[in-house]
């Protein structure tokens, strides 16, 4: 990518060699829900590959021209994106804005012109919506009845818990951590301290979560509508919910707290879009649900980290979810940098006296999996992280060792016949598997000296992939 040049300007932020987009957008929907009022319009601006710069709700009709030049310097202060910077030149499509531009930044060149990218992001909202007013709503429309089911349980056990009375308010954010959900220096919030909305936020980072508190300053101030990506559970009235939904839930027997606890789970993307939650974020919200639960049983432990002088914490929970066990480490004040990590897991690994024990057992495996990630083994890969878990946990299931302890007899007979026992996949998955594992016993070999990683390197190569594609095959015809 060739390097920006920059050059001094008088006028708030550098000017950089780059070219930004903007639009006034016409919603497809009223932002607020009610087709009984009319919606603004949607004021947008964003990089030449459609990365979301900054968006701002504007009239329809009479004075939004006003804010077009205050908010495209709101956004050059604080874009979505990157530094403080002014683009060298703007194109927009819309001449009158143009003017407003040229107007107010004389150092910048506007381009009056067709601005396709942001028509085609408009018109894939438009297909978002147009889908969903289509289709009727349904927790199922993208996870199975055993992760919704499982995701209501943790929702339920969650709301019974009333976690809103032992953290102090929605500013009290708590840390998490998690190598099997792909979390760290993640921030969740619990909602409820104040008043009748219940819930959590979640934040894949905690710079995401403290731009959200920003955010929010700003908007209280009349400031730009913009957010960091996050994802939510919220708790609502059943009566307030589509009768589909509310039929949905009786149907399938999926537990619900009270008349006022149906979980709802949503997602906010970088281009400001809702959307509901994939399986594997329902999987990632339960988790969480659970840990916290199990946390507040501790409420002295847990307020004590918010007074002023009071005692960090950093907790370890071993939860069960759709998708197996899970260790989820929640700790505060979120900002702290003490995770749980040890100088060499593999050995603690070795040393363990119970292998059955998922709490000591699952992190230090996490951490090894998170090593290899960011290992140049683990980046030659796609995605090592979930073939480790299963190896890691199929041997400790079927032959009670951990990875440090697992030799070349047992891993052979873990690959190919525990594995395909237990794991329905097609044949075309041997491939990706053998190649995750074969990385982590390099990784393994490289890193920790594992005396039995060249060997057990001989049972992932030759035939391996033929014959885990056999297994597979074999297993999928029964």
């Amino acid at each position: 990518m060739p390097q920006r040049k920059k050059s001094a300007s008088n006028d708030g932020p550098e000017l950089e060699d780059e070219t930004w987009l903007g639009a006034r957008l016409t919603l497809p929907a009223p932002l607020d829900g009610d087709g009984g009022h009319e919606q603004p319009d949607m004021l947008i601006w964003a990089q030449e590959d459609g990365e979301v710069l900054g968006t701002r709700p504007i009239p329809r009709h009479g004075g939004g021209l006003d804010v077009v030049a205050d908010h495209l310097r709101a956004t050059m202060d604080k874009p979505g994106r990157g530094p403080s910077r002014k683009p060298r030149r703007v194109t927009v499509s819309c001449p009158s804005i143009a003017h407003s531009i040229r107007t107010a930044f004389p150092d910048i060149e506007v381009i009056c012109a067709p601005t396709p990218q942001l028509d085609r992001m408009l018109e894939a909202i438009n297909k978002r919506m147009l889908a969903g007013e289509e289709q009727e709503p349904s927790y199922l429309r993208v996870a199975t009845p055993i992760a919704v089911q499982s995701f209501f349980g943790a929702a339920a056990a969650f709301y019974q818990a009333k976690p809103w009375e032992v953290l102090p308010s929605n500013r009290a954010a708590l840390g998490v951590h998690c190598g099997a959900l792909y979390l760290q220096e993640a921030v969740v919030s619990v909602l409820g301290q104040g008043g009748p909305l219940r819930g959590m936020l979640l934040f894949s980072h905690c710079d995401h979560f403290d731009d959200y508190l920003s955010a929010a300053v700003e908007v209280a101030q009349g400031g730009p509508y913009r957010v960091p990506p996050h994802g939510s559970l919220l708790f609502e009235r059943g009566a307030d919910l589509p009768l589909e939904l509310r039929k949905e839930v009786i149907r399938h027997g999926w537990e619900v707290a009270d008349a006022h606890a149906y979980p709802w789970p949503e997602f906010v993307d970088a281009n400001l879009a809702h959307r509901g939650a994939s399986e594997d974020e329902l999987v990632t919200l339960e988790a969480i649900l659970r840990a916290i639960t199990l946390l507040i049983k501790k409420p002295e432990m847990v307020r004590g980290a918010f007074m002023t002088g009071g005692a960090s914490f950093l907790e370890t929970f071993t939860v069960r979810t759709s998708r197996g066990p899970m260790a989820v480490t929640l700790y505060a004040p979120h900002e702290t940098e003490d995770l749980p990590r040890v100088e060499n897991p593999l050995a603690a690994l070795a040393a363990l006296a119970d292998v059955g024990d998922p709490d000591k057992r699952l992190p230090l495996e996490d951490q090894l999996i998170e090593e290899l990630s960011e290992a140049p083994e683990g980046k030659r890969v796609k995605d090592p992280v979930l073939p480790c878990q299963v190896l890691m946990d199929l041997a400790a299931g079927s032959h009670g060792v951990t990875i440090a302890h697992l030799g070349p007899t047992e891993l052979e007979d873990t690959v190919f016949n525990v594995v395909p026992r237990n794991i329905v996949a097609p044949p075309s998955m041997a491939d990706p598997l053998l190649r995750a594992w074969r990385a982590l016993y390099r990784y393994l070999g490289r890193a920790y000296g594992h005396p039995q990683a060249d060997a057990c390197l001989k049972v992932l190569g030759r035939n391996a992939r033929k014959r885990l594609e056999a297994a597979f095959a074999a297993q999928a015809a029964r």
